[in-house]
This record gives C-alpha cells, structure tokens and sequence, in this order.
C-alpha cells in the first residue's frame, strides 16, 4: 500500500500516512483536492484532485458531520523532503579529474542549491573563480607551475565535491534521484577542445625547450649503449659462462648432475657490457641452483632405485614405485615452473637496463627461447612419465623376467614386445630432450 503525504498551510511537509486513511482525509474535509501531495514514484508535488483515485466523489457520499476545528487537521508525523534531482558527487569529481575542475565545481555548486545551502553553492562557485583564474594566469607561468597546480586544485576539487557533499547528504539521509549526466559530459569535452589548444600554444616556447632538454637527455642516453667493442667482449664472456654452465651441470651420460659451480657478478660494472654480463650470470646462478635443488630431490626420493630389478621384484613395492613416480613428476613440473619464473626475471631485468623495453627482433627471440625452455621442461616430465609406465610393466609381469647382464629377458613374447615399445618411446624422448638440450646452448651462445 502506498504512503502519501501533503504541503500543509503553512508549507510544510506532513506525512507518511497510509492511503486509506489519506484519502479519508478528503472525506472529513480535513484536506481539500488542490492540496498538493507527494508519494513514491511521482516526480514532483502534484494536487491531490490530479491523481485519478485520490480525492473521492464528495457528490456521492454521505455528509459526515464537521469535525472541531482542532481535531481538522491530521497530526503531523515526520517532515520529508521532495524527491530531488542531482549530480551524484562521485560522478561529478570524477568529471572534474578527468575534465575540468570548472565543471564539476559548476555541478556541485547546482547541487547545494538544490539543497537550499547558499554558502556551500557558494564556496564551490568560489573554487570555480579560483581555478579559473589560475588557467588564466597558467598562460604566462611555465609548465611545471601549470602541473603541479592542476594536481593541487584538482585534490581540492575532489575533497569539495565527492567528500563534502557525500558527507552531508549521508548525514541527512537525503534520497536523491540522480540527475543524468551525458550533457555535463558533452560540456566537459568542449571545455578541454579550448583550454589545451590555448595552453599549448601560451606555452609553446616552454614546451619546445622541454622537449629540447628531453632530446639531449636522449642522446646521452644514447652514448650509454654498448660500443660494438663492448658487446663483443659481452659475446664472449658469455659464450665463456655458458660453456662452463653445460660442462659443470650434466656428467658424461648427459644427466643433471650437482656442481658447486658459481658465476662471480662484477663488482660495480663500468658500462652496460658488464651490467648485462651480470644479468646473465644471475640467470646461470639460477640455473645451477634450480638444477641442484632438482637433483637434490630426486635423490631424497629414491629416483634411481626406481628401475632396480631387486626392488621391483621385493613384494609389495608397487605401492612404493607409484609413490617414487608421482614425487618424480611433481619435481620435474616444480622445476620447470622455476626455470620458466628465472627466465622470466631475466628478460625483465634486460628490459630494464635496455630503458626503451626491447625491439621486435629481441622479443621474438626470447619468446623463441621461452618456447624451447617450455619444451625441454615437458620433456622432462614426460620422460619421468614413460620412466614410470617402464617400472609399472615389470611389476605387471615381476615373476615372468630376469635381469642379468645389464639386460632384462622376459618368460614370454608379450612382455618382452610391451617393455620393448615402451622403452623405445623412452629412447625417442631422451632424444628430443638431447637435440633441445643442444639448441638451447647454441641459441644462448648466439643471442
């Protein structure tokens, strides 16, 4: 049921009062028809006679008898405002940020108005002449007063508009419809097309020797590349490094193996050379320190007696293999997430010390070698994988084999022929891990 209330004589707001006893009111004579009334969903005050439904046929009903002229009027509840259009705060400030704080002092000075509070409409009219003023004077002044003194009017322009008015409006419960904003918008747009091409062109001796400062700052920064001396020498400390890094890490069989191999940074490099060289030797640091940690744990889980036949053929070690295989891919996968988040941290330092980020050319190599790392990485858990279907099959068939003479001879041709596909997968992958192994070395010497 809907709650209504009314403008009384002496022009304040009564109510809420439920419909029944609202129209009731008509009824007694209480309230007249023209007695402008309000209720949820209507737009503005309105007379009462004006709402179909309201204000009932007096014609048609009964005389009731007149009540005292003191029990007439209904007893006042509690005082509404009407319903009101504004700007919401917010919004206005974020106007203002991204426009003009003119604007969004326009908007909120209409919203105090709104709220019958002369002297706040008037503060926020008064940041509008101060910050117009300022434009004026930011014709003559140099750039940086015009920056810094946008960003300083612009924070008191928010706390004006989105603090103050927020404020006020939470701490007297106003409800509020919010007035659209689109041609604020439209307006904000306008002033920006004039004040930038004039604040350009008042400045344009300023800006002009900004950006020959700029320039100049440029070509120093210019000379601070790498002579082509200095990058052959880095050529060559690198192809150094990474040659230690490949003989130190994997034994003769080509397997990871522990080393206490570390790569000396320069102590505080002279030129970008060296500060490249210690970028690179960073990621060396990384890579020894992943590969141990790699080995290290495979060591803790019993990896390498996972294929031993004695252990294989002990009873009950197949819960035991399982374990050892799902331990043995998990390492492998931890170990490719480390080497892809070193990568990672190497190009970003790269990126750094090059200042302009890196060209085509340098990305579309380090996302090559992004890829062979990924790959090699997938390898080294399928392998892990194809090592576990291996086990998996001996113990299958643990009582029809026999290992002697570093081979394994099976009872029956079934097996034999499974372990024999098998183990060929297992060749083919060590392989590939083998030719991407080798190309990373070569793409590292080369880039």
């Amino acid at each position: 049921m809907r709650e209504w209330h009314y403008h009384s004589t002496e022009g304040k707001q009564v109510g809420p009062y439920p419909e029944t006893e609202f129209i009731s009111f008509f009824v007694n004579g209480q309230l007249r028809p023209e007695t402008l009334v309000w209720t949820e969903g209507l737009a503005q005050w309105t007379p009462a006679n004006e709402i179909e439904g309201l204000v009932p046929n007096l014609s048609q009903q009964p005389r009731l008898a007149v009540l005292p002229a003191h029990s007439r009027a209904p007893q006042a509840r509690r005082p509404v405002m009407a319903p009101i259009y504004l700007y919401k705060p917010f919004t206005a400030s974020v106007l203002a940020f991204f426009f003009t704080p003119l604007l969004g002092a326009c908007l909120i000075s209409s919203n105090w108005k709104k709220l019958r509070e002369p002297k706040q409409a008037f503060r926020s009219m008064l940041f509008f002449y101060v910050y117009l003023g300022f434009l004026l004077a930011s014709f003559i002044l140099p750039p940086s007063y015009l920056i810094s003194g946008i960003l300083f009017l612009n924070l008191i322009g928010l706390w004006l508009n989105a603090y103050c008015q927020s404020k006020f409006l939470w701490k007297k419960q106003i409800h509020y419809v919010r007035e659209p904003i689109g041609t604020s918008v439209l307006y904000g747009i306008v002033i920006l097309w004039i004040i930038i091409p004039l604040s350009y062109y008042s400045q344009k001796d300023h800006f002009d020797q900004a950006f020959a400062e700029m320039k100049v700052v440029m070509n120093e920064a210019q000379k601070q590349r790498l002579t082509p001396t200095d990058l052959e020498k880095l050529k060559q400390l690198a192809s150094e490094d990474i040659t230690k890094l490949d003989s130190e890490t994997t034994d003769s069989d080509g397997f990871s193996k522990k080393t206490d191999l570390q790569f000396e940074l320069i102590k505080s490099p002279k030129n970008k050379a060296e500060e490249m060289t210690n970028v690179l030797r960073s990621r060396f640091n990384d890579i020894i320190n992943i590969s141990n940690e790699y080995v290290t744990g495979l060591e803790r889980i019993g990896w390498e007696s996972l294929m031993d036949p004695q252990r294989i053929q002990t009873p009950n070690s197949y819960q035991q293999t399982e374990k050892i295989i799902a331990s043995g891919i998990n390492l492998a996968t931890e170990n490719k997430r480390k080497q892809i988040a070193s990568y990672e941290r190497c190009i970003s330092a790269i990126e750094k010390l090059a200042g302009t980020g890196l060209d085509q050319e340098a990305k579309t190599k380090t996302d090559k070698n992004m890829k062979l790392l990924i790959d090699a990485s997938d390898i080294e858990i399928e392998i892990a994988g194809k090592i576990g279907e291996l086990v998996k099959h001996l113990h299958e068939c643990s009582e029809r084999w026999e290992f002697k003479d570093e081979a394994y001879f099976f009872d029956e041709e079934t097996d034999e022929e499974k372990f024999t596909s098998i183990y060929s997968e297992f060749e083919a992958m060590s392989e590939k891990q083998d030719e991407l192994n080798e190309l990373l070395e070569e793409v590292m010497k080369s880039d």
